[in-house]
Parts: structure tokens; C-alpha cells; sequence
């Protein structure tokens, strides 16, 4: 073992002995004795240089890789759409209104039902409805009959 080794345990000893075994206030006094002991640091931190070193190097190269990783998976910031123009109120208006027509005459069977798929042959048409039932469907579209 090298003198700066024994130096080293030698100062260990004498800070667990005046910190009375308590290994954080001894901790506290070797770190406070390395401020103004250079041969005390380099003694302790001696056999972990290369250690720290390894670990140096090992950081900077995964920030570099992450880096590079990054780079080159950037996705560019899409365009922003413009804002599509919204329709008024009477616009909306029209359109419940039109809807509400063709549901209205697809059920008294005013209108031809339209096929759905690739059906060939001929719907039937639905059967007369009943006064009542146009009235709860107009109660529920909020219009009154007229």
C-alpha cells in the first residue's frame, strides 16, 4: 500500500475517532480537511479516478448519441390549417330543417327509401303512419304541425 494510501486511512481513523463513530459528522470532518488537505482528496479520491473518468466519458458519449438520435428524428411542425369558416345559425337552421324533411317523408312514406349496399332489388315501401306518430316526430323535432 502507497503512503498516500495510509495518509488516507490514517485521516479516516482520526475523523470516526473525534466524530465518536458517528459516520455523517465523520463524513462532514474529512470532507471539511479535504477544502485545505490536497493530499487528503487525492489520497481518497485516488482509487476511484478511473471510475469517475469511465463514467465521464460513458455521459458526454449517450448525451451525443441522444442528441444525434434526436436530430435526426425531428419531425418538421406540421402547417397549420386554416380555420374553417362556421356556419350561422340560420344555416344550421336550414340544414335541421332539411333533415328533418327528408326524415319526415322517408317515414310517411313520401319519399322513395334509399338502398343501402349493393341491395338490387326493390325496398318495399314503408307502410301509411299513423297521425300520431307524425305528430310525436314533429314534437321531438321541436316544430309544431301546421
Amino acid at each position: 500500500m502507497s503512503s498516500h494510501q495510509d495518509y488516507a486511512r490514517d485521516r479516516v481513523r482520526d475523523a470516526l475517532k473525534e466524530a465518536k463513530g458517528n459516520v455523517p459528522q465523520a463524513q462532514r470532518l474529512l470532507l471539511a480537511w479535504m477544502d485545505f488537505d490536497e493530499l487528503l482528496l487525492r489520497a481518497i479520491a485516488e482509487p476511484h479516478l478511473r471510475s469517475i473518468a469511465g463514467y465521464a466519458l460513458q455521459s458526454q458519449l449517450f448525451d451525443e448519441a441522444e442528441e444525434q438520435h434526436a436530430a435526426q428524428t425531428a419531425t418538421p411542425v406540421p402547417d397549420v390549417p386554416k380555420p374553417v369558416k362556421q356556419q350561422t345559425a340560420a344555416q344550421d337552421d336550414d340544414a335541421a330543417d332539411a333533415f328533418g324533411l327528408a326524415l319526415l317523408q322517408n317515414v310517411t312514406g313520401g319519399a322513395r327509401a334509399q338502398q343501402f349496399g349493393f341491395v338490387t332489388d326493390e325496398m318495399d315501401a314503408p307502410q301509411k303512419t299513423s297521425a300520431r306518430h307524425i305528430e310525436a316526430i314533429l314534437q321531438l323535432a321541436g316544430k309544431e304541425q301546421k
